[in-house]
C-alpha cells in the first residue's frame, strides 16, 4: 500500500485547485443564493401587501416604507437627526424592519452569518468537480482512484492465496456480473461489500460523471472508517459552541437586534449535523462491533472446519510428542539401570571374579611361568565366560 499511497500522493496544483473552486462556489452561493432566498423569505413573511405586489429587489435600491425597512445594498446608511423612520448600516450589512419583528431595525452581517454554510457549500461543490477531473488536477479523483487500489489490496489480503490477484481484479472489474455467492460463503459478507464498491468505483473511472459510486467506496471505505470520530468532535464542539452563544444571548450580551453572532452559531452546528449525518449514512454496518461478532458466529463452514482440523493435528501432534517423551524417558531408565549394572553394584562381583580365576591358575601346579601375559589371558577368559564376549569387545569396552 505504500507504494499506492507514494504514486497518488497529491500535489500543490490539485490543492489550490481544489481551494480555488471552494472558494468562487462559496462566494457564488452566498451572492446569488443566499441572498435571493433570504430576500425573498423576508418579503414573504414580514413585507406589507403592496410591497409584495410590486417585489422590489433590495440588493440594488433599499425598500423603505413607514412599517417596512429592507436594505441589502452594501452601501453605508446614516440615520438624519431629528427624522422619524431612519436608520443606521454598516457597510456591507443588512437592515430589516418590520412590526412583527420589533421597533428597532435588525442587522444582519451576511459574511458573519451564512458564511460557514456557504463554505460548507463550496467544499461539497469542490468535491464533486474535482472527482470529475483527471488525477493530475482531480484532488478527490486522485483519493478515489487511489482508495480503489488500496481496496484491491485489502480483498487480495484477506483472501490469501485461495483467489489470485488476476482473479481479484477481474471480478471488481465495472463490466463483471460473477455470482458472488461462493465468495461469500468462503469469507463472508464484508468481502463482498468490498468487491461490490470496487465495481462501482470502477464504474466511476470509466465515466467521470457518475461521482456517486466512486464517492461512495472513497466515503465507505476511507472517510467513515479514518474520521467518524473527527466528524462527531466537531459536531459536538458546534453543538457547545451554540450552547454558550445561546447562552450569552439570554444573558443580553447578545442584543435582540444583532442576531449574527446566533445565527452564525446556529449555522455552525447546522452544517456539522450534516456532515455527521453524511458520515453516518456512509459508515457499512458491518464495522458496528455487533455486527462484526455476527459475522464471526456466522463464518463459513469451511473456515470453522478447517479451524477444527487445525485444533485436532495439533492435538495429536502434542500428544506424538508426550508418548515420544515417554519413551525417551523409559530407555534412559533402562540406560541408566545398564550403567549401574555395569558400574555399580556388580563392581565387586566383576574383581571376585578375576580375583578368582587368577588365584586357581595360580595355585595349580603347572611349569608354565607365571607373566602378566598370561594373567591377563586368563581374566579375560573368566570375563568372556560371565558377559558372552569376546576380549576384543572388552577391550572396545
Amino acid at each position: 500500500m505504500s507504494s499506492h499511497t507514494e504514486k497518488y500522493k497529491g500535489n500543490i496544483v490539485q490543492i489550490l485547485l481544489f481551494f480555488g473552486i471552494l472558494l468562487v462556489a462559496a462566494y457564488g452561493f452566498q451572492k446569488f443564493v443566499i441572498t435571493n432566498i433570504f430576500s425573498t423569505a423576508i418579503i414573504g413573511l414580514f413585507a406589507p401587501d403592496e410591497v409584495k405586489n410590486h417585489h422590489p429587489d433590495p440588493t440594488t435600491k433599499a425598500v423603505v416604507e413607514p412599517e417596512f425597512i429592507m436594505d441589502m445594498t452594501g452601501n453605508e446608511v446614516r440615520a438624519e437627526e431629528g427624522k422619524e423612520g431612519g436608520y443606521t448600516k454598516p457597510a456591507g450589512s443588512w437592515v430589516i424592519k418590520a412590526e412583527k419583528l420589533g421597533e428597532e431595525p435588525i442587522e444582519i452581517m451576511p459574511e458573519l452569518t451564512f458564511g460557514i454554510f456557504s463554505l460548507f457549500f463550496g467544499f461539497i461543490f469542490a468535491i464533486i468537480a474535482t472527482a470529475m477531473l483527471p488525477i493530475p488536477i482531480g484532488y478527490v479523483s486522485n483519493k478515489m482512484e487511489r482508495e480503489i487500489e488500496h481496496t484491491i489490496d485489502r480483498i487480495d489480503e484477506q483472501t490469501g492465496d485461495k483467489i489470485s490477484r488476476e482473479e481479484i481484479e477481474r471480478i471488481t472489474a465495472a463490466s463483471s456480473r460473477d455470482d458472488l455467492t461462493p465468495i461469500e460463503k468462503e469469507f463472508g459478507p464484508v468481502i463482498v461489500n468490498e468487491i461490490n464498491d470496487v465495481r462501482q468505483g470502477n464504474k466511476w473511472k470509466r465515466n467521470k460523471l457518475l461521482v456517486t459510486k466512486g464517492l461512495r467506496l472513497y466515503m465507505t471505505r476511507h472517510f467513515a472508517e479514518r474520521y467518524s470520530n473527527n466528524v462527531q468532535g466537531f459536531a459536538y464542539g458546534g453543538a457547545a459552541i451554540l450552547i454558550v452563544v445561546i447562552g450569552i444571548r439570554g444573558l443580553k450580551f447578545i442584543p435582540p437586534t444583532q442576531p449574527s453572532v446566533l445565527l452564525a452559531a446556529i449555522a455552525l452546528e447546522f452544517t456539522m449535523l450534516l456532515l455527521l449525518a453524511t458520515t453516518l449514512f456512509y459508515t457499512e454496518e458491518e464495522q458496528r462491533m455487533d455486527k462484526l461478532i455476527r459475522d464471526l458466529e456466522e463464518s463459513s463452514e469451511g473456515q470453522k472446519y478447517e479451524l477444527i482440523n487445525l485444533v485436532r493435528t495439533s492435538q495429536q501432534q502434542q500428544r506424538d510428542l508426550a508418548s515420544m517423551v515417554d519413551y525417551i524417558q523409559r530407555q534412559t531408565e533402562n540406560l541408566q539401570k545398564m550403567a549401574d549394572a555395569l558400574t555399580g553394584a556388580n563392581r565387586e562381583y566383576i574383581i571376585q571374579v578375576a580375583q578368582r580365576a587368577v588365584a586357581e591358575y595360580v595355585t595349580k601346579e603347572t611349569s608354565i611361568e607365571i607373566t602378566e601375559k598370561v594373567i591377563r589371558e586368563r581374566i579375560d577368559e573368566a570375563m568372556r565366560q560371565m558377559f558372552g564376549s569376546g576380549p576384543q569387545q572388552l577391550d572396545r569396552g
